[in-house]
């Protein structure tokens, strides 16, 4: 037939009639006036995709939908974006895929990733799925976990953790071993000031000058009368010294909290001090010894204000580095920190022409041995190191010189390190 025919139909002499399908070009069938569609396309104008088809178009018609047999729940997709409908455990523009947190298409078995040592960036926060590899399971670790599941420590760490983003710690042990695990049987109790400590000296910030005048106790609170105190101190900021009981060896206040409230009154929000860190902790040796402070938003004149801050390297930086840089303590400093504690240092000043200020409720978290109880937890993320012959210790950080008879000559710190310096070591008297 020729193009001009198919324009017409029901030909008979003088009573042919036109094809009402403008949209198609005016093609029909000569006989019915059907149009004539493209592929995949019904109705008598053509203007319907066919079932288990979408995205109609009037030159080119509709496309398959293919939606796989195993992971659709029926054939017919979404008209306009061809999205199959999916089983619970697929995905996929054709259900061709396994959903997150499932493995090994078409079977799809759960990937079964452990939360805690999984890249949560790889997880779903609202159903708690992790992805994996399809073809093997494996789920993406945190940087210290290993397993199909991450769902144990590599070598050389220990203690997994879903609040530490390596899963687990580097086992430290003062560089004698790199074998340890998470000590367990410890709980947490609490170092707090003493009945008789009803005030506490403020010093500034490079403990040049200290001072008690002007600082009361009014039951809570320890409070300082700034007009009194600046007669002895005078350049800002200030800070409340913590007594003798939070210093000195406090390996085990790792993984704990320090916490204090403290209260101000002030003629102005904002000041010079305003800044300036609100915990600064010195430590180590006296040749290695490192400054490291803390810095968190800065309280509200007038208000009680609760702090509780974890010892641990997350979010601690060194003394003298401009706070907004990325760079943090590393474990190994701050546990050298924590080995022996030589101050910590509250600030006391805040906002501008302060009048007085407070603090209470001091108290810092360490690990003991002891039965878990409703108000005792667990102490978490000490490490029980395999001391070496001569060494002892969670940690390691105790050395001793053995001579024939065992140990008899405990080291100090700084004279263990000799131990690690190749070439040198301590002489043994035998």
């Amino acid at each position: 037939l020729s193009i001009k025919f198919l324009l017409f139909y029901n030909f008979f002499p003088c009573t042919c009639e036109a094809c009402d399908c403008s949209h198609l070009g005016n093609n029909c069938d000569p006989k019915t006036g059907q149009c004539i569609c493209p592929p995949n396309t019904i109705g008598e104008k053509c203007s319907k995709c066919a079932p288990s088809t979408w995205d109609h178009s009037i030159t080119t018609g509709c496309k398959a939908c293919n939606c796989s047999t195993v992971g659709s729940l029926d054939f017919q997709c979404n008209i306009n974006t061809g999205q199959c409908s999916c089983h619970p455990k697929f995905s996929g523009a054709k259900c061709t895929e396994c959903n997150r947190g499932h493995w090994n298409y078409p079977h799809c078995s759960p990937c079964e990733c452990f939360l805690p040592g999984t890249d949560d960036r790889t997880c779903d926060p609202e159903t708690e799925k992790c992805s994996c590899v399809d073809q093997t399971g494996q789920c993406t670790c945190k940087v210290n976990v290993e397993g199909v599941h991450c769902d144990r420590c590599r070598p050389g760490t220990f203690g997994l953790d879903a609040k530490n983003p390596l899963g687990c710690s580097n086992c430290y042990c003062f560089g004698a071993t790199t074998q340890c695990s998470e000590a367990k049987g410890l709980i947490r109790t609490w170092v707090t000031l003493k009945p008789e400590q009803t005030i506490l000296p403020l010093v500034d910030e490079a403990l040049k000058h200290t001072t008690t005048k002007g600082i009361v106790f009014q039951h809570p609170e320890i409070v300082a009368h700034m007009d009194l105190m600046r007669q002895e101190l005078h350049l800002e900021p200030f800070y409340w010294k913590l007594p003798e009981q939070f210093e000195g060896k406090k390996l085990m206040a790792y993984g704990g909290k320090l916490k204090y409230t403290i209260y101000f009154e002030a003629r102005e929000e904002t000041g010079f001090s305003t800044y300036n860190p609100q915990v600064i902790i010195r430590g180590g040796t006296p040749t290695h010894a490192r400054i490291i402070t803390r810095h968190m938003a800065a309280p509200l004149i007038g208000q009680l204000t609760r702090h509780e801050i974890e010892m641990m390297e997350k979010e601690w930086k060194y003394y003298g580095d401009d706070p907004r840089i990325s760079r943090t303590v590393t474990r190994e400093d701050f546990l050298d920190i924590l080995y022996d504690i030589h101050y910590i240092l509250i600030k006391a000043t805040y906002g501008n022409i302060m009048r007085q200020s407070r603090i209470s409720e001091i108290s810092m978290e360490v690990a003991e041995q002891g039965h878990l109880t409703a108000v005792t937890p667990p102490a978490r993320s000490i490490e029980r190191c395999d001391c070496p012959p001569g060494y002892s210790g969670l940690s390691c950080e105790e050395e001793y010189n053995i001579g024939e008879s065992g140990m008899d000559g405990k080291l100090d710190w700084f004279e263990s390190r000799l131990h690690h310096i190749p070439g040198l070591r301590p002489c043994t008297i035998y």
